[in-house]
């Protein structure tokens, strides 16, 4: 049996820890992991930064760097763009401006942890499918832009409408 991509970052993880280094540096710890097991990576790394080891932790999951980083740093090709606590740095403006696309940054009503969203409409999607509560949702309007030349004809998705929002 072989490991999937999450297990061997997991091991690799493991084999940093059991070294007892008192710097961690961790580009995307948290790829190919499941939210549990992301969770459980990022309170370990917390866990060394609160005892005093060095962490330095890259991830391009912002709502994760808000909630588990004491400082951050955000890079736009390369370049500083924003430095500090993740509350006075991670604001919808500076990450639309370095991401290019529209962010959303907003506090979790109940939690008060920031969350941070891409705004999905400006992906040319005018109305995201929400279900009507005891209505069927019609799940081939989620596969976009099949046509002929990437479904074959024998596949059962070749008959439907190349439009993401056609029933």
């Amino acid at each position: 049996p072989t490991l999937s991509g999450g297990e061997k970052g997991r091991a690799s993880f493991a084999r940093i820890l059991a070294q007892g280094t008192r710097v961690l540096m961790l580009d995307e710890p948290t790829a190919a992991l499941d939210i549990r097991h992301q969770e459980a990576v990022l309170v370990q790394a917390r866990e060394q930064a609160v005892v005093g080891d060095a962490v330095v932790v890259v991830l391009h999951d912002l709502t994760l760097a808000a909630a588990y980083a004491d400082v951050v740093a955000v890079l736009d090709g390369g370049r500083l763009s924003g430095h500090g606590v993740p509350r006075d740095v991670m604001t919808s403006d500076l990450l639309t401006e370095v991401y290019r696309y529209p962010i959303e940054v907003f506090e979790h009503p109940d939690r008060g942890e920031l969350v941070v969203l891409p705004v999905r409409e400006h992906a040319g999607r005018e109305h995201a499918a929400r279900p009507t509560p005891g209505k069927t949702v019609d799940h081939r309007s989620s596969i976009l832009s099949r046509g002929p030349r990437d479904v074959r004809p024998e596949d059962p998705r070749h008959d439907l409408p190349d439009s993401p929002t056609a029933p």
